[in-house]
């Protein structure tokens, strides 16, 4: 994993806009990532799941390695349990200022010959407030996009969506 998640190794021109499809994702980038292959660029960053899992959704893309206008980003995760077996339905971040909860079940992804070679499932970031040790809860603008192939739970990409909720 590189230590500058800052320093990408290709500067992107003036106006380019990566937004590959679900397909492209796992074909070119997920699944060369994890058997050690070439990437077509190296435009995503590394992150390891607790520090992905501990912090608001905009302190990981407030840093300066991210233009502030895009909508989506992009992450290779490292160690998440939750593709071993060990699902929960929510993870708390920081010290309770909020938590991701999984939102329905994968959804199957189709190569362009129909067939099915990985998964992605949502997350939902909400905030949590505690009044009178009544949990309050209120969704975020944030959703988490995770992709995982069908035979290796190792690595995976996931892909954070900042959206406005009505």
């Amino acid at each position: 994993m590189e230590t500058s998640q800052h320093l990408l190794e290709l500067e992107m021109p003036v106006g380019y806009r990566f937004v590959p499809t679900d397909e492209e994702l796992v074909k070119y980038y997920l699944a060369n990532k994890v058997l050690y292959k070439p990437l077509p660029v190296k435009i995503i960053r590394e992150i390891d799941a607790h520090d992905l899992y501990s912090k608001h959704p905009k302190c990981l893309v407030g840093n300066g390695t991210f233009n502030d206008n895009e909508r989506e980003w992009l992450f290779f995760i490292y160690k998440d349990e939750y593709f071993l077996g060990k699902t929960r339905s929510t993870r708390m971040v920081g010290n309770g200022i909020g938590f991701w909860r999984f939102i329905g079940e994968e959804e199957p992804i189709h190569n362009s010959e129909g067939d099915i070679f990985a998964f992605k499932i949502y997350l939902t970031y909400f905030f949590s407030f505690l009044f009178n040790l009544c949990p309050t809860h209120f969704p975020a603008d944030s959703k988490l996009g995770v992709f995982r192939l069908i035979h290796c739970h190792l690595t995976y990409i996931l892909r954070m969506e900042f959206e406005t909720l009505p």
